[in-house]
């Protein structure tokens, strides 16, 4: 049994450009809270392909994820199909591919509490975009940064994509998946 998964959003879009031919496969889970898409894809089936839900996915960020999916679910999920909160769809074929890379990188600050995102090259940040998928949380916005606060989670966006992540205990993989859940809603929603 697979307990409360870690993902990289940028990294499972970055795995379908080493799927090469139609023999390599690659499995993609995407979680929001309690709400996931699980699949198989290979260079047949981007990962463009299922963008919409996706987009439906993340249009509402939960910043606490718990899932939990068997080994033996993904064993026999087919390529080309995928799992929507239990059910299963059929991918659309497509191989398109577009670039979705963002270069940061993520240090713990002194006391586990905070981490801090560096980003190399600043992109801009669509406050009103992002204040949009945050709907359940307390949310503090000025022309420079936007505050927002989600149970025991505060999380401060700068407008060229800094942030800082606030949170007792957290991880470097924590503040990985909350940031890149506000990156991909930044860019597609």
């Amino acid at each position: 049994m697979i307990k409360n998964l870690k993902f990289d959003i940028f990294s499972k879009f970055k795995d379908f450009e080493k799927v090469i031919n139609n023999n390599d496969i690659g499995i993609f889970l995407f979680v929001n809270g309690k709400n996931y898409i699980l699949g198989k894809f290979s260079r047949d089936y981007s990962l463009f392909s299922i963008l919409d839900e996706l987009i439906e996915l993340f249009k509402n960020i939960e910043i606490d994820d718990r899932v939990e999916i068997s080994d033996e679910i993904i064993e026999k999920l087919e390529v080309g199909t995928y799992i929507k909160n239990g059910e299963i769809f059929k991918m659309k074929k497509s191989s398109i591919f577009h670039n979705f890379y963002i270069d940061y990188r993520i240090e713990i600050l002194c006391g586990n509490d905070t981490a801090q995102v560096y980003i190399k090259n600043p992109i801009e940040l669509d406050f009103k975009k992002i204040m949009e998928s945050f709907k359940n949380c307390q949310l503090t916005i000025n022309p420079i940064m936007l505050n927002i606060k989600c149970n025991s989670t505060s999380i401060i966006l700068f407008k060229d994509g800094k942030a800082l992540i606030k949170e007792k205990d957290i991880s470097e993989n924590r503040a990985r998946s909350i940031y890149e859940k506000i990156i991909f809603v930044n860019c597609f929603v």
